[in-house]
């Protein structure tokens, strides 16, 4: 327990800095929320903003049949409970009937051969490490990819921005290769540097900027390497947002990017991503398996 607990308020790494993006890798797997589902990730983030407190659910996705690079979320669970905890206003843990929706969920997507996407989100509030994933977030997520193989595992934080009241910012990782030692989770990360929603058959990437602040590392974690393939500086810094850009003041847009075809296929206007998962294997082992 001596090893869990000193990894709970330790924060050893920034996503926007120490977390390579999924491009470094030449991957072009897109995420993609229906519209209900973005609606709840959005709606979670701002309750946030009121109660100073965490929130958070879990979010279910399936790779598209018509476009095998797209992960396509579709659903979400009952919200996560909050209790006391560091974070003023606690944190959550998902409830036993969270689980329940989320395991019927499972059983659905295995009864018909499909393996699922589950997302852990929760957002953090204006205190202490908000804008960055702790350590105690990374391990959880190292974990659940551990001790769920059949399931392809990610993490989803929702934060305040920095001198930019009311306005937040998405974060996405996925952990790979994970491995647990004294139920300390540690794994490789990547970073998802761009995230999408659909609308009435439109797809849009959700707006973004240039991180310009440095994110508040702390209280080190002294039980070694969580992020196993940890970067100095990643290529990209740009966070997707919600609200006002902090470096200029301006609303942040989101770019209409490509549609939903009549057959149900993802067509992004810029981009030729007519390409499989087979050959990301290559590129990363057990990266959204198949």
């Amino acid at each position: 327990m001596s090893n869990v607990s000193n990894v709970i308020d330790s924060v050893s790494y920034d996503q926007y800095k120490n977390i390579p993006t999924v491009d470094e890798m030449g991957i072009k797997t897109k995420i993609i929320f229906n519209e209900n589902a973005y609606l709840k990730l959005s709606t979670l983030i701002k309750k946030t903003n009121n109660l100073e407190s965490e929130t958070g659910c879990f979010f279910v996705g399936r790779q598209s049949e018509k476009n095998p690079f797209a992960i396509i979320i579709d659903y979400f669970t009952s919200d996560f409970q909050c209790e006391d905890a560091l974070v003023l206003g606690g944190s959550v843990n998902p409830t036993k009937q969270v689980y329940k929706e989320l395991n019927n969920k499972l059983k659905e997507y295995q009864q018909n051969s499909i393996k699922a996407c589950v997302f852990h989100f929760h957002t953090h509030p204006r205190k202490l490490h908000y804008e960055n994933f702790s350590d105690q977030d990374l391990s959880a997520y190292a974990n659940m990819a551990f001790d769920n193989r059949s399931i392809n595992a990610f993490g989803i934080l929702g934060f305040p921005i920095p001198n930019a009241e009311n306005s937040n910012g998405i974060s996405i990782i996925q952990p790979i290769k994970p491995e647990k030692i004294n139920n300390i989770g540690s794994a490789n990360f990547f970073r998802f540097p761009n995230i999408y929603y659909s609308v009435n058959n439109e797809i849009y990437k959700i707006g973004s900027f240039q991180k310009r602040y440095d994110g508040r590392t702390y209280k080190q974690n002294s039980n070694g390497i969580i992020v196993k393939n940890a970067v100095e500086n990643s290529k990209s810094n740009e966070i997707c947002g919600l609200g006002l850009n902090p470096n200029n003041g301006e609303r942040i847009i989101d770019e209409s990017v490509g549609y939903i075809d009549a057959h149900g296929a993802f067509c992004f206007s810029n981009e030729n991503l007519n390409i499989n998962f087979s050959t990301l294997k290559t590129r990363e082992d057990n990266f959204v398996r198949e």
